[in-house]
């Protein structure tokens, strides 16, 4: 389970320091860097930059970090959603017959969700973790990266193959007219 949580805890990682690149992106840090005579000017830009540290970049509060937070609880939705799907058309291939959605969404969603919330922010572990991986070398960093990249691809495949699946399973043995 602890390696669970760490590879978990990695695609947050990952995926909050691509939210603050976007930040970046989005927003621009030149101005910070053109040194101005004017102090008044210049006093702004302190301010300015302080907030943009403090409501973006800070990992406890920031933008990005709640972000992060509701991109990976997203993926467990994903993720639970995908077996929701290969189940309710197995169910409607076994047994002929749908179920409650309702019941059967919780069933399937609620664990992944609750899994996530203990795994990377109960008693904020992901700050724990965010430091350690900010203490790696280059090289875990690119390799991880690109592993936290193709498992969202995965994860995204794998909800349409198993919606595509559901859909399969569904229609089998029956005609259009």
């Amino acid at each position: 389970m602890k390696k669970l949580e760490t590879f978990w805890n990695t695609i947050h990682y990952f995926n909050y320091r691509f939210e603050l690149k976007i930040q970046k992106f989005l927003r621009g840090d030149g101005n910070y860097s053109q040194p101005t005579s004017n102090l008044e000017v210049q006093k702004w830009r302190d301010v300015e930059k302080e907030i943009f540290e403090k409501g973006v970049k800070d990992p406890r509060y920031g933008f990005s970090s709640i972000m992060a937070g509701n991109f990976i609880f997203g993926l467990a939705v994903i993720i639970g959603g995908g077996i929701f799907f290969i189940l309710m058309g197995l169910i409607k291939y076994l047994i002929g017959t749908d179920i409650n959605v309702a019941l059967f969404v919780i069933v399937c969603i609620v664990p992944f969700v609750s899994l996530t919330y203990y795994y990377v922010f109960y008693k904020d572990k992901y700050l724990i973790y965010f430091k350690e991986f900010d203490k790696k070398p280059k090289e875990w960093r690119i390799k991880w990266k690109w592993i936290s990249f193709f498992t969202i691809i995965g994860v995204i495949l794998f909800l349409i193959l198993s919606f595509i699946l559901m859909d399969y399973l569904s229609n089998i043995g029956h005609v259009p007219k």
